[in-house]
């Protein structure tokens, strides 16, 4: 018809029976929106219009396979398979046509995947590249920057863990400083006393602990 689309077919002549199927163009064949255009298939697959066309194209052919496996089951059928040519019965058998139909799932879900198409469009379309360069460009200066945030962040934790260090140091140097004149000061005052023991008490003794 001038609609453009795919025909299938399954049938014999002479011994090159067989299974057909064709994707036409309406018209002249020319660059309108079908399945059929001249344009260079793969180009046209990053089209989202032309991509569902062909799932629609496809699951019309499993359907196909799948109605005509499901015919060959009946006994009249399977009667003239049997005096069919080797070759059509291994293209016609209902078996080999539910494995056929079985087999246009893999093309319709890659067509269906947002993965594919996007490299569809970045092996067709310059202006994709070049906006997902840019985009990659954003995100990879975002990253510098957010390395750049990451190792100042780790160089005032290095800071802080070195102040706390020399805090430490610090802290222990002053306990033994006032540990010194806690004992000076209970030596005097037990020599004060005829050299009887002496202990100051207090909260001196808990930050000596």
């Amino acid at each position: 018809g001038d609609s453009g689309g795919i025909g299938f077919s399954i049938g014999g002549g002479g011994d090159s029976g067989g299974i057909g199927f064709s994707i036409g163009g309406g018209g002249d064949g020319g660059s309108g929106g079908g399945v059929g255009s001249r344009r260079p298939f793969h180009t046209r697959l990053a089209e989202q219009d032309f991509r569902a066309a062909v799932v629609d194209e496809l699951l019309e052919l499993r359907a196909f396979l799948k109605q005509r496996a499901s015919d060959l089951r009946g006994k009249e059928a399977t009667s003239l398979l049997s005096s069919a040519p080797a070759c059509v019965q291994s293209y016609a058998a209902s078996d080999a046509l539910h494995a056929l139909a079985d087999a246009v799932a893999a093309p319709v879900a890659v067509l269906r995947d947002d993965a594919a198409r996007r490299l569809l469009l970045i092996s067709t379309s310059r202006r994709y590249r070049d906006r997902l360069v840019a985009d990659l460009d954003a995100k990879a200066a975002l990253e510098g920057k957010l390395l750049g945030a990451l190792r100042e962040q780790e160089d005032k934790r290095g800071e802080l863990r070195l102040s706390h260090k020399q805090s430490l140091a610090r802290a222990d140097a002053l306990r033994k400083a006032l540990r010194e004149v806690k004992e000076a000061v209970e030596e005097a005052v037990s020599k004060q006393y005829k050299g009887r023991a002496t202990h100051i008490i207090g909260e001196i003794n808990n930050v000596l602990g």
